[in-house]
């Protein structure tokens, strides 16, 4: 049954699309569906999406639909939608009963309401291509990003509460969850998991440095090897020294090494107070100093450590 739009070009658009027709058509079995807006993109030159936001929407019909129809293995995720809502995600290539290729569908259904649950906004999202083979590979590349999107939006809904719900249990939950499951597949969860994590674990760190020293812009590392007594070259790489770039474009080279004796003697005044107005921290003693120069030292090893990078973008990080 053809649903109502409560804009006429939106009913000419879609009609120019067999896909979309007979999947409103479907959809609206009992004469209660609504097409409020209408958004129409090209995520390739062959491929074609229409968004639908529609009211009256059948939820438990809609997904039945769908998943009665899936041509593939399809991807359904109990995650936050759109404007904050909690419901069902629901991805995946379907076949009409027309005579058409098939398509790719995605619906975003809120739970079931208490009252009026057909007055609430979803979405329906069709794609189409008459090449299959770039519908498939973006249909692949879609899948991964919506499943990838799926996990941020629960983690993030979870780490707004940080405060109320405290680092400590959501880390010990995390174990927990991963205990649950198959040890194979938590190994490899924990594969994946493990050099994101680190990856994230520096970029916040650099984030809480430029917060500290909002006046800095960049830092270099000279990296050297560490060497032994025995003048035997060990593989272990250590920060020789430092520069540290303002916003300002002025720079200066530091040794992290320096210890609060250093830091105390006046003929350093002048470096001390080129530090603070180079990168904005308080940095109100000796101590804050050498705490100061240990922290970047050790972030510029772990960058090193990690991809090679002798250097961090520390603005850029923090805006």
């Amino acid at each position: 049954m053809t649903p109502l739009f409560l804009h006429a070009m939106h009913g000419l658009a879609v009609a120019q699309v067999p896909h979309a027709t007979a999947l409103l058509d479907a959809l609206n079995p009992h004469g209660r569906l609504r097409v409020a807006d209408l958004d129409i993109q090209r995520p390739a030159p062959s491929i074609l999406t229409i968004e639908l936001r529609v009211t009256g929407l059948d939820l438990a019909e809609a997904e039945r639909w769908a998943t009665q129809r899936a041509l593939s293995r399809s991807l359904r995720l109990q995650t936050p939608l759109r404007q904050g809502r909690a419901g069902t995600l629901w991805f995946g290539r379907v076949g009409f009963d027309q005579a058409m290729p098939a398509a790719c569908v995605q619906l975003e259904l809120p739970f079931l309401a208490a009252f009026n649950p057909n007055d609430r906004d979803c979405w329906v999202t069709l794609t189409t291509s008459a090449d299959v083979l770039a519908l498939d590979a973006w249909a692949k590349e879609r899948r991964a990003a919506l499943a990838e999107a799926t996990v941020e939006r629960l983690f993030h809904t979870i780490l707004q509460q940080v405060d109320e719900i405290g680092v400590e249990a959501i880390a010990v939950g995390l174990r927990t969850a991963m205990r649950a499951i198959d040890p194979l597949k938590s190994t490899s969860l924990l594969g994946c998991v493990a050099p994101v994590m680190y990856t994230a674990w520096l970029g916040a760190w650099t984030q809480s440095l430029a917060l500290g020293a909002p006046r800095l812009k960049r830092i270099e590392a000279e990296i050297v090897a560490e060497v032994a007594p025995d003048d035997v070259v060990r593989w272990h790489p250590m920060v020789e020294r430092l520069r540290l770039l303002g916003a300002s474009g002025e720079s200066m080279w530091i040794n992290p090494r320096n210890s609060e004796t250093y830091w105390e003697e006046e003929d350093h005044a002048d470096e001390l107070t080129r530090l603070r107005a180079l990168t904005g921290a308080s940095l109100d003693g000796p101590a804050a100093v050498v705490s100061f120069l240990e922290d970047i030292a050790a972030l510029l090893l772990l960058q090193y450590r990690a991809d090679g990078a002798d250097s961090i973008q520390v603005a850029a990080r923090h805006s």
